[in-house]
């Protein structure tokens, strides 16, 4: 879910806030520095960085006798799997971030990240990219569309 969410941008940053209206500021609310985006909450704020090593100390202390020897992160975004798993090409706006990922997965450890099928609910899948896609903050329906009753439908039969 966090690689779909970081993928459409949906993690509800300072700078995601301040596009939508929710925020009159786009400033990091932990250093006060720079712009808080999603690359600065994972990779560049220091502050953030320590609240992460404090509250994953076995993940980022390989050598500790804690530590994680096996991680497997499941997905069922093929937008966000493939760049991760094979080639950037896909993913040019997000190209740090999976070079991020990447680097993570040569940590002294077995990551493995797998694609779970969606094949079963094709409708949430249907809603959430249309919602990603959208600039509005929040939509209601009176009436499921063309394009949505066909994918019911297609949830039901399958």
């Amino acid at each position: 879910m966090l690689l779909w969410l970081c993928y459409h941008d949906d993690i509800p940053t300072a700078d995601f806030r301040l596009r939508r209206g929710m925020a009159s500021l786009n400033l990091c609310d932990r250093c006060h520095q720079n712009i808080e985006d999603i690359l600065h909450c994972f990779f560049s704020c220091l502050k953030a960085l320590q609240i992460w090593r404090d509250r994953n100390n076995d993940i980022f202390n390989p050598s500790d006798k804690w530590s994680l020897e096996k991680v497997i992160c499941e997905t069922d975004c093929l937008e966000a799997f493939s760049p991760v798993n094979y080639d950037l090409s896909s993913m040019m706006d997000h190209r740090d971030l999976v070079s991020k990922i990447k680097d993570t997965k040569l940590l002294p450890w077995s990551m493995h990240i797998n694609f779970i099928q969606r094949s079963a609910n094709t409708a949430a899948d249907f809603l959430a990219k249309q919602a990603a896609s959208s600039q509005l903050v929040y939509t209601e329906w009176s009436l499921p569309s063309d394009d949505l009753k066909h994918v019911i439908h297609e949830d039901s039969v399958s």
